[in-house]
């Protein structure tokens, strides 16, 4: 109902400045009773005004956060695919990194397109929800608290700080590419490093980690591109790169995902991980072929691993460099009835975004309802009227 209470009177600002082309920050009380638009300032000016746990509404466009959030807000975007948007000015972007405070415990984020976030409080505990975003990278590092990371298109992956947090919830993600890295020396290759990278989790300690489709891209360094021994070159040395899921994990739960293995491995340097009901979909890339040995698993079962990766989706077009991001907008991850992951979760529905107790919503749409559809008249009736139809969703 508080949504809904905000959603009218974000209508009524919208409505008032139809001839002005001009939509309003909406700060509203918790209770969603009071809302204040603000016109022509920008999102920093928004978040000073706001009181300790009000709620910030975006409409589409283009916005800006240059101080570090110490206070708890909630900050609620049109959402991140552009046709479900189109309404209500698009899509709501902020183009900077986003840092939260120890302060700013128990603060939200839905619906934005950003850059980076980080949870900011190593010495402190902080709670935090991420819903249905898009953003280059999550970092968290924390003392502890309960986070809340559920579908969202996070690009380079999720790194936490290795602190213990067992209250920590990382469900129906995408991470299309990871660029989490770890190194070791003297590892193979003539004693030279051996660079992991592509990881698109790492440095969690005590994290559940669900129906996620995780997908490492191939690993370019000066213009090649290496996933086992060999000498290059241009950098006068043998390097060995791998290409995993996850790196630095340690007691976490992991069940319902879909990793996608390029040559072999899933993950490396963790340990005392629980793996159950996942789901590997292999490349044959460079001829490695992944079982269901996951590294660092005290424990595994009910693991598959599909034929192949094409054989898993319904219709997947390019896994590589982050193509999936524009699929999961048309709903291109959904599982083939034929796949070894088809009702294979721990709770009988699909690995993967499609299932679990979350499952990814159509458009990735936040919970504050949407103008789907607006139709108003270009001039009044005889009777002096001007005819205006318009209908809204919300996604729960």
């Amino acid at each position: 109902m508080k949504h809904f209470y905000i959603f009218l009177a974000f209508l009524i600002a919208f409505l008032g400045t139809i001839s002005a082309q001009t939509s309003p920050i909406m700060v509203c009380n918790p209770a969603g009773t009071i809302c204040e638009p603000y016109y022509n300032f920008n999102l920093d000016t928004a978040i000073t005004y706001a009181n300790n746990g009000d709620y910030i509404y975006l409409s589409g466009g283009n916005y800006v956060i240059s101080d570090t959030i110490k206070k708890e807000i909630h900050i609620y975007g049109t959402g991140i695919v552009t046709d479900s948007t189109i309404y209500i000015g698009g899509v709501t972007t902020i183009n900077s990194n986003i840092v939260f405070s120890p302060l700013s415990s128990n603060s939200s984020v839905t619906g934005v397109i950003t850059n980076t976030i980080t949870l900011e409080s190593p010495s402190n505990s902080l709670n935090f929800d991420l819903t249905r975003s898009k953003l280059n990278g999550l970092y968290i590092n924390t003392l502890g608290g309960n986070i809340y990371i559920a579908q969202n298109i996070i690009t380079s992956g999720i790194r936490g700080n290795s602190v213990f947090n067992a209250n920590v919830l990382i469900a129906n993600n995408i991470i299309p590419q990871g660029g989490i890295t770890s190194t070791t020396s003297a590892f193979g290759c003539y004693n030279q490093p051996w660079y992991n990278t592509g990881a698109g989790i790492g440095y969690l300690n005590g994290a559940t980690i669900k129906n996620n489709v995780i997908f490492p891209t191939s690993t370019t360094n000066f213009g090649y591109t290496y996933t086992e021994c060999g000498y290059n070159s241009d950098c006068g040395g043998y390097y060995l790169f791998i290409i995993v899921c996850y790196t630095e994990i340690t007691n976490c739960l992991l069940k319902n995902n879909i990793f996608r293995s390029t040559n072999g491995m899933t993950g490396v340097y963790s340990s005392n991980n629980v793996f159950t009901n996942n789901l590997i979909t292999p490349t044959g890339y460079f001829g490695f072929q992944p079982n269901i040995t996951f590294s660092g698993a005290s424990s595994q079962s009910f693991n598959k691993v599909d034929s192949t990766v094409n054989h898993t989706f319904n219709s997947l077009l390019n896994c590589d460099n982050g193509n999936q991001v524009g699929m999961a907008y048309q709903f291109k991850l959904e599982l083939k009835p034929t796949s070894l992951g088809h009702n294979a979760g721990d709770d009988g529905t699909d690995v993967g975004i499609f299932g679990g107790t979350l499952p990814w919503k159509a458009g990735a749409v936040p919970s504050n309802p949407h103008i789907y559809y607006k139709l108003i008249n270009g001039s009044t009736d005889v009777n002096g009227n001007l005819p205006i139809n318009i209908k809204i969703r919300g996604e729960n």
